[in-house]
């Protein structure tokens, strides 16, 4: 094959697939964690591309053109090493909350940077090297550089629609939805009470005091919730029809029990 193509295609792939990562990254960080961990994500990258080209600047007589071909070839399949090593980390790794503890919370963002930092190192050094010692038209060279680039966030983005995209922003929109209401919420609560859920009452009103001191909720934790509100709602909407599918439909009058919601139901299903 020729130099030069393998030389313009080797730099094609290493940039599509160094934004591929910065991308994914950003979506993984945002779902395991807290969304704005995304940015977080973009500034390793940013930081990690800056890091291996001043490694090429600052040892001119070790990255010669001479050894131009020999110094991407091992930096390439490095990336692809350090680019699974890093995923595989990031996806296994506890995530940061403030419940950690300032000492843990210090370990993990420690963890978190030396896990995304180590293959956008290597990507700057082999983008670095591609820009500054090729002995092709330098034109060409960016050309094929900026052509990675634009593939891999068309790429990218395709891959994220084919993986369900669609399918979790509405999934978070109905969450959202269902736990806009505070008043909601509690009525939830005394539901879960009323009908012997001890937990999912305690899990509604924890999730109500952490949201006034303003903790955040994970969106497999919130889609729970969001399920019981539902189910609340669509009982509460049954008794305000007077309608009450746990009412024995033989007894002249339902059974009077203790309790807010007992007497509401009471009253709506078997009078005052």
């Amino acid at each position: 094959m020729n130099k030069k193509l393998a030389f313009l295609t080797g730099l094609f792939l290493i940039c599509m697939c160094a934004l591929m990562l910065q991308i994914l990254e950003t979506r993984v960080l945002s779902v395991i964690s807290y969304y704005h961990l995304a940015f977080f994500a973009i500034s390793m990258a940013m930081f990690g591309m800056t890091a291996g080209s001043l490694v090429v600047y600052f040892n001119p007589t070790v990255f010669t053109s001479e050894r131009l071909f020999e110094h991407l070839a091992w930096i390439a399949a490095g990336f692809a090493v350090a680019t699974m090593v890093s995923t595989l980390t990031v996806i296994s790794s506890v995530m940061i909350y403030p419940w950690n503890g300032l000492f843990m919370s210090t370990v993990l963002w420690l963890k978190l940077i030396a896990a995304l930092i180590p293959p956008y190192v290597l990507a700057g050094m082999g983008i670095s090297l591609a820009l500054t010692r090729s002995p092709w038209p330098i034109g060409q060279v960016y050309g094929a550089d900026l052509a990675g680039a634009a593939f891999a966030r068309r790429l990218a983005a395709t891959h994220i629609v084919l993986d369900g995209g669609d399918d979790l922003e509405r999934k978070t929109a109905h969450v959202a939805r269902a736990l806009a209401d505070e008043g909601m919420i509690e009525r939830a609560a005394i539901w879960c009470e009323d009908q012997h859920h001890e937990q999912q009452g305690e899990a509604l009103r924890d999730y109500l005091l952490r949201r006034r001191e303003g903790e955040w909720t994970l969106l497999q934790d919130a889609e729970i919730l969001a399920r019981i509100v539902d189910e609340a709602d669509a009982y509460w909407r049954e008794v305000e029809h007077g309608v009450h599918p746990a009412a024995a439909p033989s007894a002249a009058r339902p059974e009077r029990r203790s309790g807010l919601l007992a007497r509401m139901r009471n009253f709506f299903v078997g009078g005052a």
